[in-house]
């Protein structure tokens, strides 16, 4: 008995490592989402005076996105959807320590690979000329946001084909 409490020492110690690493994954994730949802703002640094008229789309969807709860709305949707998705990925996995790792690392690198490669996209996108699109506004803003857009749906379809198949983590 002595024997297979050290070895249920570790795995429980690795797991929780990983649930830790799965947790910074998520936490990135919602800062750079939060990041990406002020491109939904692109008036809020301009003078007043050169904003569209209030009452306007176009200024109600800025001022809503400028601010909380605005800002906040699209990273908690976002991180809320993929944290059930991984509740139901785990629930699946039929408690099998191995499966709940490998999902909870899978899940955290996915966080992390989509978040950089979300933030080295607006970077890339900000060297295209001002030309094709001025600032301020929606024209100029757009690119970022069918980014930031395409970058959530591989985030989010790639998590929800490991939930529906949590039973052969191993083998995707």
């Amino acid at each position: 008995m002595s024997q297979d409490q050290p070895v249920e020492s570790g795995r429980q110690n690795l797991t929780y490592g990983i649930a830790a690493f799965a947790a910074l994954g998520y936490l990135v994730l919602f800062i750079v989402i939060t990041v990406a949802a002020s491109y939904l703002a692109p008036y809020e640094a301009v003078p007043p005076h050169l904003r569209p008229l209030e009452g306007t789309w176009l200024r109600s969807i800025s001022d809503f996105f400028s601010g909380t709860p605005g800002v906040l709305v699209l990273a908690l949707m976002v991180v809320g959807t993929s944290l059930v998705l991984l509740a139901r990925a785990l629930r699946r996995s039929g408690g099998r320590p191995q499966t709940r790792n490998s999902l909870l690392t899978r899940f955290g690198v996915l966080n992390l690979i989509i978040s950089i490669g979300m933030v080295l996209g607006f970077q890339v996108l900000s060297l295209l000329p001002a030309q094709l699109a001025p600032p301020p506004g929606y024209g100029y803003t757009l690119k970022f946001i069918v980014w930031s857009a395409l970058s959530i749906a591989a985030l989010l379809l790639q998590q929800a084909r490991w939930a529906s198949s949590a039973t052969n983590v191993n083998s995707a």
